[in-house]
């Protein structure tokens, strides 16, 4: 065939199959790969019979993709055949393989323990990819890999594991689904709640047809004065189902929205608050501070006393003259209450 391979991608871009199939007979195996795996969604008559026959190719990799598409071949080669194109193919190539495997490895752990590493590409396109993958093999064991994608800074990376989570029937992934709807992005939040609303559970309806937290949501994506509002609203109304959206005011880039948040976080007195008041010990204006003190006073925990003996060091002296009684004050109270629970 000469120094140089043909351009596959090209090939493909054009729907060329007459030339792609012409590929699989290529000296060159991984020029047969890739030309296979180019034409794996082909439904061409012509295309499949010639594509059966690589089964019996002599590369292993590429009885290995071919036996992803038509079964075939010992699962243990497969497994080990997959792993080599996925760790050394093209982009193109893993990217391809790793649609096959998608379609035909549900259930085969090792199968899908290759498309969860792939998820970690060095490639943009092969990550994403993987993520789809993930999703469509249903596999719970992806749900806590994909949270963290949840929070990624690229949006298309965001928005491919939200997808995928909600492919996956499982509970585990309500929590980064719901936390995707306080993302910044509101095409990240359109795609939570289309996820959200597909599973159809009690948990599910509830967050999303709650008409109070469903105007929240959406004063949200207004101007400062609107997420100002809903921060104070949540807290008003003790919300509870808010908690994420006062978390996410919390760290607003205007002031007032962030000490709107921190007085609801107060209010709804809830655990899960208590790091996004902790942070805001750290926030530049000391009144921002002295919110955050005030409402770690109303949480009975010992990371909110943490945070409180924290803000006593503070540089000024009504945030620290407010944290030392915070924490003498709470510190009576948690001894108090451990008192009557023993």
């Amino acid at each position: 065939m000469g120094l140089f391979r043909p351009n596959i991608r090209k090939l493909a871009a054009r729907h060329d199959i007459h030339r792609l199939v012409s590929l699989l007979d290529d000296r060159n195996a991984d020029t047969r790969m890739s030309a296979f795996l180019a034409l794996s969604k082909s439904t061409a008559d012509s295309a499949v019979e010639r594509m059966k026959s690589l089964l019996k190719d002599p590369d292993p990799r590429v009885r290995t993709v071919a036996a992803l598409r038509f079964g075939g071949v010992r699962r243990e080669d497969t497994v080990a055949n997959l792993g080599q194109v996925i760790r050394s193919g093209s982009p193109r190539d893993r990217i391809e393989a790793l649609d096959l495997l998608a379609e035909r490895g549900a259930g085969d752990l090792d199968l899908e323990a290759i498309a969860f590493a792939a998820m970690d590409d060095r490639n943009f396109s092969v990550r994403r990819a993987a993520i789809r993958a993930a999703g469509k093999l249903g596999d719970p064991h992806a749900v806590e890999r994909l949270g963290r994608f949840v929070d990624s800074e690229h949006i298309h990376i965001r928005l491919e594991a939200i997808r995928a989570l909600g492919m996956i029937d499982d509970d585990s992934t309500l929590e980064p689904l719901f936390r995707a709807l306080m993302d910044n992005d509101s095409e990240i939040r359109a795609a939570a709640r289309e996820a959200l609303a597909r599973k159809g559970g009690a948990a599910e309806r509830k967050a999303l047809e709650d008409s109070r937290y469903s105007v929240l949501l959406k004063k949200m994506d207004g101007g400062e004065r609107i997420r100002r509002e809903a921060a104070e609203q949540v807290g008003a109304l003790r919300l509870a189902e808010g908690l994420q959206l006062v978390v996410k005011a919390a760290s607003d880039r205007y002031k007032e929205v962030r000490l709107a948040a921190a007085k609801s976080l107060g209010q709804l007195r809830e655990r899960g608050g208590i790091e996004a008041l902790v942070k805001l010990l750290d926030d530049k204006f000391y009144d921002v501070r002295l919110e955050a003190v005030r409402a770690l006073r109303l949480i009975y925990d010992h990371n909110a006393l943490d945070g409180l003996e924290k803000a006593s060091r503070d540089r000024n002296r009504f945030v620290r003259a407010e944290a030392i009684a915070a924490a003498n004050d709470l510190k009576s109270r948690i001894a108090v209450r451990s008192k009557y629970i023993a």
